[in-house]
């Protein structure tokens, strides 16, 4: 058999295919990471064995120890989603909750009985809702971008960081609520 009588293999490119779903692994350190892209509703729930994962109500995972909550949805380029991640840490303490969830219309809230160190969140160029019902010891930082973005507080906290980008956003502060609150309007620019 010679070289021109061997078949040639050929690939064929196949589309480009997205399948929803939430991974949370615990990483080093007591990091609970929660990534992807969600089918549904992401809910975290602490109890007293530890704190739990669940999208769209199938439970993805449980974990011990929790001391950070990292939480990146919709990282894959070109995808947006209209992202709910529900954080209620009940009795369970940890010392910072971070929340990225990309582009869409996003909701995320977290409450808790026991005390949390801060709370970031950063949001995506759409209309964002963002709620935190907890005692934090050290920060709320709320960084909303462009929509029309809302941001509920009730609780304690010793500082409040709103950056709120271009839109028509809103600030409640619920009362009986301490905290000094620093807004910072990004930049309009005008040709």
């Amino acid at each position: 058999m010679n070289k021109d009588d061997r078949k040639r293999i050929e690939f064929e490119k196949l589309e480009d295919r997205v399948c929803l779903t939430v991974s949370a692994i615990m990483a080093e350190a007591g990091i609970l990471s929660v990534t992807g892209n969600a089918d549904g509703g992401v809910q975290i729930v602490g109890s007293d064995t530890g704190i739990s994962v669940r999208d769209d109500g199938i439970l993805i995972g449980e974990f011990e120890q929790v001391q950070r909550i990292e939480i990146l949805m919709d990282m894959t380029r070109g995808i947006v989603n209209d992202d709910k991640v529900h954080i209620s840490l009940n009795n369970q303490s940890v010392d910072r909750v971070f929340a990225f969830l990309g582009h869409g219309e996003n909701v995320f809230d977290v409450s808790g009985d026991e005390p949390v160190g801060e709370i970031a969140f950063v949001g995506g160029f759409d209309n964002d809702t963002f709620t935190v019902d907890a005692i934090v010891q050290r920060a709320i930082v709320a960084i909303m971008r462009d929509g029309n973005d809302v941001v509920n507080v009730d609780g304690s906290m010793n500082w409040l960081h709103v950056d709120g980008g271009q839109g028509d956003d809103t600030v409640n502060i619920a009362p009986g609520t301490v905290c000094l609150l620093y807004t910072s309007p990004s930049p309009r620019y005008e040709d």
